[in-house]
This record gives C-alpha cells, sequence and structure tokens, in this order.
C-alpha cells in the first residue's frame, strides 16, 4: 500500500492539511459533509506524496547505494502527482467532493496524472 504514516497525530495533520485551501462553495448542509470529505482525502494525498518522493529518492540513488526501490519513482512521476494534487486541493465544489466519497487520493491522483487535461 502507498499509505505510511507520518508520525503526526491527527490534530496535526488535518491542520496542516487544511492550511491555506480556498473555502468550499454549495449548499450549507453539503459544505459541513464536503469538508470532512475533503480532509481525509487529503490527509490521505499528503502520505501518498511523502511515499512517492521517498521512492523517488530512493530510485535515484539506487545506482550509488545498491538499495533496490521497491517502486521505481522518476523526477517526473512525482512533479505529476503534485500537479494533479494541486489541482484537486484547489477543487472547491462541495457537491463534488460528496461526489467522490468513495474515492481514494490514490484513485484521484492516479486519474489526473493520467489524463492531466481532466477536471479534478
Amino acid at each position: 500500500m502507498l499509505f505510511e504514516s507520518t508520525g503526526e497525530s491527527q490534530g496535526t495533520q488535518r491542520a496542516m492539511t487544511q492550511a491555506g485551501l480556498p473555502e468550499l462553495t454549495g449548499q450549507p448542509d453539503e459544505v459541513g459533509r464536503a469538508q470532512a470529505i475533503r480532509t481525509r482525502i487529503l490527509m490521505e494525498a499528503d502520505d501518498v506524496m511523502t511515499r512517492l518522493r521517498s521512492d523517488e529518492v530512493i530510485t535515484e540513488a539506487q545506482s550509488d547505494t545498491g538499495i533496490k526501490a521497491p517502486r521505481q519513482v522518476s523526477e517526473d512521476q512525482v512533479h505529476a502527482a503534485e500537479m494533479a494534487l494541486n489541482k484537486v486541493r484547489h477543487q472547491t465544489d462541495a457537491a463534488w467532493w460528496i461526489g467522490h466519497e468513495g474515492a481514494t487520493a490514490e484513485q484521484l491522483l492516479s486519474r489526473l496524472m493520467t489524463n492531466p487535461t481532466d477536471q479534478p
């Protein structure tokens, strides 16, 4: 699985995830529900990005160290994932988040990495 704990408390992770996010738009009853979904997905996405960056460093260093990266990850892949995450982070429509309640961060990022011109 791509998810690994970063060691921060849930409250700290939640605060870091929510920092700098745009306000959600939509019906008042949808916004609260969407905020919870967005926070969950973005916390997962932070873990995915941490793992990807780590794997990219190991991939890059494997020729010098002899350590084999568990997943071969290139700088371009990390950049594509960062761009995908940026699109997701800036999604302000509460209904969109509710519509993706069952999705994982990995699913959303993978789709946008594969089709970068798609809207989140």
